[in-house]
């Protein structure tokens, strides 16, 4: 009852109708709040809530290769195989794959797993990806998520520092893959707009004013957005992308807005 209320709420608020309501609902990290962070399993789980779309955060090891990792070390969500040592506090930059694969494992139980690995576990046509570099990207990742994501699925590359988008941005273009990336800038607190890009903020009443303010024609999105307050007053704002913890709850109000957007539109052309 207090979701459909704080609902009608919105929609008394806000002129628009269920068609101009397309803000989508991205789960962070996967589905996290009932599986790991950035597991196959939460992963496959927010595409089974048939989310918008799926954020994930990349880091390489010292051969090269792309792993979901938010930290730098693999400290907070891994732990030892049966009979080895995993190096927990290691920089994961100073380490090879095989170093991570053959001692290392998810809390979970999974494999800590590679880009390619994470992208081949969901097939939707219709999905935005959001990675984000945590560390200066390589041609073979661009390479992987340029082939592993399909054409027609939106392909968003995000990171909190200009040169790590600049330097992808070179990389795609080498690739001749430079007009299926759309990048997203972070930022904590929204001050000056880097022109050359979307901006992705962190969600707050200062940033939300700042950014809704940009009459120019970038793509708004924001993070980390939770609960039904939040949740219901980043509907409001109409910006394009909500990264959320619970993208059940997100998915759930955004259906219900619509649901009610229509039936009012019905109701006012009788």
């Amino acid at each position: 009852m207090k979701y459909i209320i704080s609902i009608l709420f919105i929609i008394s608020a806000t002129k628009i109708n269920a068609n101009e309501l397309k803000t989508k609902c991205i789960a962070h990290r996967g589905n996290n709040k009932y599986y790991l962070e950035n597991s196959i399993a939460s992963i496959r789980s927010a595409a089974e809530l048939e989310s918008d779309g799926i954020e994930i955060d990349i880091r390489h090891t010292k051969d090269g290769q792309a792993i979901l990792m938010h930290d730098s070390t693999l400290k907070r969500v891994a732990k030892n195989r049966q009979g080895r040592t995993c190096p927990l506090d290691e920089k994961i930059k100073d380490l090879s794959i095989i170093d991570i694969r053959s001692n290392c494992q998810l809390k979970n139980g999974e494999n800590i797993p590679l880009l390619i690995e994470a992208l081949e576990a969901v097939s939707l046509e219709n999905i935005d990806w959001f990675i984000e570099l945590k560390d200066y990207p390589t041609e073979n990742t661009a390479q992987i998520i340029k082939s592993y994501i399909p054409k027609y699925q939106n392909k968003k590359v995000i990171s909190f520092k200009r040169k790590t988008l600049r330097k992808f941005r070179k990389l795609a273009k080498k690739i001749g893959a430079e007009n299926q990336f759309e990048l997203f800038k972070l930022y904590r607190f929204y001050l000056f707009h880097q022109k050359e890009f979307h901006a992705d903020v962190h969600f707050s009443s200062f940033n939300i004013k700042k950014l809704l303010k940009k009459k120019t024609k970038i793509q708004k999105a924001v993070w980390t957005v939770d609960g039904s307050k939040k949740l219901e007053e980043a509907f409001k704002s109409k910006v394009e992308y909500i990264t959320t913890n619970d993208p059940e709850l997100c998915l759930f109000l955004k259906a219900r807005m619509i649901k009610q957007l229509r039936l009012n539109q019905n109701l006012s052309s009788i």
